[in-house]
């Protein structure tokens, strides 16, 4: 009986250790390659009050931001499809919203052996209607996991900023 009972505290131990060496606590990187888009009147950063935004044809038409005062966003773009749409409602009856739609290629890349796989997009072109959006510039069209502006959306003079 004690032979048993050795055994089974043993395979116990074991066991234990095999399975806190296959945790992912070793992966401590953002694994998400998510667009990081600011906001711009001429040189000078602007905040846009009242802004509504939506992903276009996403699960669920993704409501990312709703009547918020925002100067930066994150726009995630969807893994299955190589172009997403976004629409940017001001909330503003004298101004009809926007639609910004982005084409890209989505990269997968192996990031190490405990974060595994994840995708980066390289932005190839991008369309927006012109109601309050100026321009809209790709400052790098390789989107990756790194917290940085990869894209500037400029607006026009007196639409729904700070």
């Amino acid at each position: 009986m004690k032979t048993l009972l050795r055994l089974i505290v043993i395979a116990t131990i074991v066991g234990n250790a095999m399975l806190a060496s296959c945790s992912s606590d070793g992966c401590l990187d953002n694994g998400s390659a998510i667009p990081l888009v600011a906001f711009y009147q001429g040189t000078k950063t602007v905040t846009l009050k009242s802004l509504t935004l939506r992903g276009i044809d996403a699960p669920g038409d993704t409501l990312l931001a709703d009547k918020a005062s925002l100067n930066q966003t994150y726009l995630p773009f969807r893994l299955n499809a190589t172009e997403s749409q976004f629409e940017f409602d001001y909330n503003d009856e004298t101004v009809d919203p926007d639609i910004v739609t982005f084409h890209y290629k989505a990269i997968p890349v192996f990031v190490s052996h405990d974060c595994g796989a994840m995708y980066n997009f390289e932005i190839t072109k991008c369309e927006f209607t012109h109601n309050a959006i100026e321009d809209v510039v790709i400052v790098d069209s390789l989107i990756t996991n790194l917290d940085r502006v990869a894209i500037k959306i400029y607006f026009k003079e007196d639409n729904n900023e700070e």
